[in-house]
């Protein structure tokens, strides 16, 4: 499967009659595995001309793989990341990065609800704002420059902590 299969498949989803459209999760699915098993390693998608925002984009994506989307995903960009680097230009819905297990998200502006729900490792960047963290059991999540899971304090902050403690 080349990248030209890829945008072909994408095309024919974002302008498929209802019964088609309806698919929504699977379609999203059927672009995902084609990506995973496509013959290139690096694979961008434009996605700024079409109308729909499928899920799952970069569900499972393996280590050695770079997917970079170009415009606004769906809801579960990025679930159960298993080593591989998806980059997304715009704004993904809810529940980015869930599940995953390792390798990078970066999203470039906005994410929508349950971010980073159920991450057992892996980076997940969001450059703008998090609409509200899911529950996250391990990784690291940025907002912007600060870390927001796991939170860390700062260091004058624990250095100030410490010292309440010792004049006690």
């Amino acid at each position: 499967r080349s990248v030209e299969d890829v945008e072909d498949m994408c095309m024919e989803l974002d302008g498929a009659a209802a019964p088609l459209a309806s698919l929504g999760a699977p379609s999203g699915l059927f672009i995902a595995a084609m990506c995973n098993q496509s013959e290139e390693r690096d694979i961008t998608l434009n996605l700024r001309s079409m109308t729909r925002r499928w899920p799952f984009l970069g569900y499972r994506l393996p280590r050695g793989r770079r997917l970079f989307l170009e415009g606004d995903v769906g809801d579960f960009v990025g679930a159960l990341l298993e080593g591989g680097e998806v980059t997304v230009t715009g704004n993904a819905g809810n529940y980015a990065g869930i599940g995953m297990k390792d390798g990078r998200l970066h999203i470039g502006y906005s994410s929508g609800k349950h971010t980073g729900e159920g991450m057992r490792g892996g980076v997940l960047e969001i450059k703008g704002r998090i609409a509200e963290l899911g529950k996250v059991k391990d990784g690291a999540i940025y907002e912007g420059e600060q870390q927001v899971f796991p939170t860390r304090v700062a260091p004058s902050a624990a250095k100030a902590a410490s010292s309440k403690r010792k004049t006690r």
